[in-house]
């Protein structure tokens, strides 16, 4: 097998495999709301209660990410996909207050989610055109809704 991928290829195939759909969300230090969408979430342990997600090594919020002391994982209903838009977009307008519940450890907290956890962050590492990063879990709370995720399978939103 050549080492050489067709990159529209392989995202086609990447986009094969159905994923939640997340926004991590922080303040930074003048207290705006900085957010990105984010589909690469994955538990990574129990014992200590770490998760990992993938950002582009280019994208803006993770300089601001690396100088925050917490950050929120906030897993979206299928009712969400307007926020995954908002968060997804390289211009955001404000959030209205009623998009938020009251932030936790300084993480802004998004209103009708399927559940959050804010997160401290322990490492990040590049890995190709990507960065990962490893949160560990000091919040969380599932929101009891029994709506079902937000889904992005194909590129585009899917429900089940």
């Amino acid at each position: 097998m050549s080492s050489a991928f067709d990159q529209r290829q392989l995202r086609t195939l990447f986009g094969c495999f159905a994923t939640g759909i997340t926004v991590v969300t922080l303040r930074q230090p003048d207290g705006q709301l900085r957010g990105i969408t984010v589909n690469s979430f994955a538990s990574v342990s129990l014992a200590p209660p770490l998760v990992l997600f993938c950002l582009g090594r280019t994208v803006n919020i993770l300089r601001t990410l690396r100088r925050a002391r917490h950050f929120a994982i906030n897993i979206l209903a299928e009712d969400q996909a307007p926020l995954s838009r908002h968060f997804a977009a390289r211009e955001q307008p404000p959030l209205p207050d009623t998009a938020l519940d009251p932030d936790v450890l300084d993480c802004p907290i998004l209103r009708g989610t399927l559940g959050w956890m804010v997160c401290r962050p322990v490492k990040f590492s590049k890995a190709g055109d990507h960065v990962v990063v490893l949160g560990e879990i000091e919040q969380h709370q599932q929101n009891g809704t029994t709506a079902n995720p937000l889904l992005y399978f194909r590129s585009g939103y899917q429900q089940l």
